[in-house]
Parts: C-alpha cells; structure tokens; sequence
C-alpha cells in the first residue's frame, strides 16, 4: 500500500488502494480503519489526520474530509498539465523516457476530459 503525500494526482491510486484494503473491509473496526489511515499518510495529509481521536466517529469524517480535501480533478489536471510544461529538454539518451512520460501524462489528463482547460491553460 502506498502511503499519500499530499500529492492531488496520487490520490485516486491511494484511495482505490485503501478502499480495496481497509475502507470496504467488513472485519475490520472503524478505530483500526482510522489507525491504518493515519498510518498510509505523511506531510500534510497526515498533519489533518492528527486532529482526529481514535473513535469510529472520527474514522468515518476522516474519511470524508480526506476526499473532500484531495478528490479534486481540476487540482489534478492543473498539476499533470504544469508537470508537462516543466519536462527538462530531450536528449538523445532520454528521448524514450520522455516520450513515455508524455504518453502517460496526456493520458491521465484524458480521464478529465469534461474539466474546463481554460483555467488550466491560465495558470
């Protein structure tokens, strides 16, 4: 399982991860969930977590709030399109690296096709 950082297109990976491994796990406690939430996270994400005792109430609006901080499409459309406008030049040597980071950037920008472009090109 990978832990988040913070990082908006890292996201939807982590959280489909920990919903397969710990969100949708009927035999495992809220109190646990939580506990294995605190423990998947660092940096800012798990500074917001810190907040929270240990309860199955603070689980199920930790959860909630780590969607409604982090499951932002425009936040990750504006980073992938800023990742791609900062690329380092192509040299003989890592043309192939290049090309493949193109292909898997464009493609992830894809998934959010409906997010208005202009206010990314803006930024």
């Amino acid at each position: 399982m990978p832990t988040f950082d913070g990082d908006y297109t890292k996201f939807n990976e982590f959280k489909s991860l920990f919903d397969l491994m710990v969100h949708k796990n009927k035999e495992m406690g809220k109190v646990e969930k939580l506990h294995q939430l605190k423990k998947f996270t660092r940096g800012r994400p798990r500074d917001l977590l810190e907040k929270f005792t240990m309860s199955a109430e603070s689980y199920t609006k930790a959860y909630e709030m780590m969607i409604t901080t982090y499951d932002k499409p425009l936040e990750v459309k504006k980073a992938l399109m800023k990742e791609l406008k900062t690329m380092e030049k192509f040299h003989i040597g890592n043309m192939r690296h290049g090309f493949d980071r193109i292909r898997a950037i464009v493609s992830s920008v894809e998934k959010y096709r409906n997010i208005d472009t202009d206010d990314i090109i803006k930024t």
